[in-house]
């Protein structure tokens, strides 16, 4: 596991505060595992939630929205998973069937994880 910690290219939660966002990084020992991570994430004092990022070894990434019970996630690479116990979790999450050798590099997840009634793809400066 500390060998999966050292890829770790960069770890933040973004969330909004009085309107106004807030951007912290997190703690190594919180990216074991997806729920680990919404666990740790839940605990920011967000209007509507908090958002993780997380980069992975200039190889994937992965980001999570948590609002009260709600958990949103999205794998820039299920084949990740064969490798990086994080991906691994997010696909179990996803109740994705197992990532085969030859299978493709594809995102998985909400792929309008994102996108809110403020916040779309084409007005990121919300």
């Amino acid at each position: 596991m500390a060998d999966q910690i050292d890829g770790v290219d960069f770890a933040l939660a973004a969330y909004r505060e009085e309107g106004v966002w807030q951007v912290q990084e997190l703690a190594h020992d919180v990216l074991v595992d997806l729920d680990t991570l919404a666990h740790a994430l839940r605990r920011f004092p967000g209007d509507g939630g908090a958002v993780g990022m997380v980069a992975v070894d200039e190889d994937f990434f992965i980001v999570v929205r948590v609002a009260g019970a709600s958990t949103r996630v999205l794998l820039s690479d299920i084949t990740a998973a064969d490798e990086w116990e994080l991906a691994r979790s997010v696909v179990d999450f996803l109740a994705l069937p197992d990532v085969e050798e030859e299978d493709d590099q594809v995102p998985a997840g909400d792929l309008d994880l994102l996108v809110t009634s403020a916040c779309t793809p084409w007005t990121w400066r919300c």
